[in-house]
């Protein structure tokens, strides 16, 4: 949960550096990523689907940020 939250963290600043998000989309992304701990707290559930939030909140933004041109090599 730790690492998919500092990749969280990591990707919200590289975006902001190189103006690819404007900050109300990175406070969107902390907020939900703090609902998410709220909202699986008080339903008990188990936090592996929380990691899972952030992952595909990761992965929105580096699509965004880098505009679907990933190449693997």
């Amino acid at each position: 949960m730790i690492l998919a939250f500092f990749t969280m963290v990591v990707v919200l600043i590289i975006g902001l550096r190189t103006h690819e998000i404007k900050i109300r989309h990175a406070v969107l992304c902390v907020a939900a990523a703090i609902a998410g701990i709220y909202i699986f707290r008080y339903f008990g559930w188990h936090f592996a689907g929380y990691v899972v939030v952030l992952v595909v909140i990761d992965i929105a933004l580096i699509l965004k940020i880098y505009k679907g041109d990933i190449r693997i090599r």
